[in-house]
């Protein structure tokens, strides 16, 4: 599922837990911030997520989730 470039936020992928089965998700460009984690931590098949050009992100939070999600790939940088 790919929402590029608009306004989701966290409270829209709180949405998304109610679709266990989705494996890959595009939150570039979008209004997540750090809470996002919270959400995905709760997609047990979640394989990829991009979260590129989010600056609300921070790498702390990225690495965390990389660490506790080892079978998630993260694209992620700031802009």
């Amino acid at each position: 599922m790919d929402v590029y470039s608009t306004k989701v936020d966290d409270a829209g992928v709180a949405h998304l837990v109610a679709c266990p089965s989705l494996t890959d998700l595009g939150l570039s460009m979008t209004s997540v911030t750090d809470a996002v984690f919270e959400h995905l931590d709760k997609l047990p098949n979640l394989s990829d997520v991009d979260l590129t050009a989010n600056r609300p992100v921070s790498t702390e939070a990225v690495l965390a989730f990389e660490k506790s999600h080892p079978k998630c790939d993260i694209e992620w940088y700031r802009k």
